[in-house]
């Protein structure tokens, strides 16, 4: 166990620094383990010595340095963490604009996690239709009616995208043309000019969009 107290506490703490010098000097071999221990051991006795023997303005400018360096790194973590967002988001846009056409501008996923859960109900409905006989000899004629007829409801409602933009496209004339749904299977188009369209954009939890 190392006492650093017995030297701390030492009434000329200089004759133990001029000591364990000399003896790190002639008797200790740094190659062992033990005496790597020992040097350790003598480095963290000065910065020991250093740390209580400090004034209160020192103990202070001390603080204020730790302080600075932390928000020094807490910065460039944030900003490091930024610029790979930004990095992130812009190979996402990349990979998304090289689907488009050369007119399209725009272009919904045929997939989302709401027609994802959509597409499941239906299938769980069209397995309960294969296998109505055995489910109705065993729970009934009503159970598995409700719930075949159920899960189609809920999968036309999951695919059922009302006021959703699907595609946008430039016209040879400048004016844009805007695909809309209103309903399960009601397209409708409209054009408007470029100066008439409105955007609004939703930002993220990393506050770039």
């Amino acid at each position: 166990m190392r006492d650093f107290n017995f030297f701390l506490e030492h009434g000329n703490f200089f004759k133990v620094v001029d000591t364990l010098e000399k003896y790190e000097l002639t008797a200790v071999n740094k190659e062992s383990k033990e005496g790597r221990d020992f040097v350790l051991f003598k480095r963290q006795l000065y910065q020991m010595y250093e740390v209580k023997h400090r004034s209160i303005w020192e103990h202070e400018q001390f603080s204020l340095s730790v302080e600075r360096r932390n928000l020094k790194w807490l910065h460039d973590a944030n900003r490091d963490f930024l610029m790979e967002l930004q990095r992130v988001n812009h190979l996402d846009q990349m990979a998304d604009m090289s689907k488009l056409s050369q007119t399209r501008i725009f272009k919904k996923k045929l997939l989302n996690e709401d027609k994802v859960r959509g597409l499941v109900a239906w299938g769980a409905s069209a397995y309960g239709y294969m296998k109505l006989t055995s489910l109705t000899l065993m729970m009934g004629k009503f159970l598995p009616s409700a719930a075949i007829t159920a899960g189609v409801v809920y999968g036309m409602m999951k695919w059922n995208d009302k006021n959703t933009i699907s595609e946008m496209e430039m016209m040879a004339d400048g004016n844009v043309k805007i695909k809309y749904s209103s309903g399960l299977l009601k397209m409708h188009e409209v054009v408007a000019h470029p100066k008439d369209v409105w955007s609004m954009c939703a930002l993220a939890s990393d506050d770039l969009g």
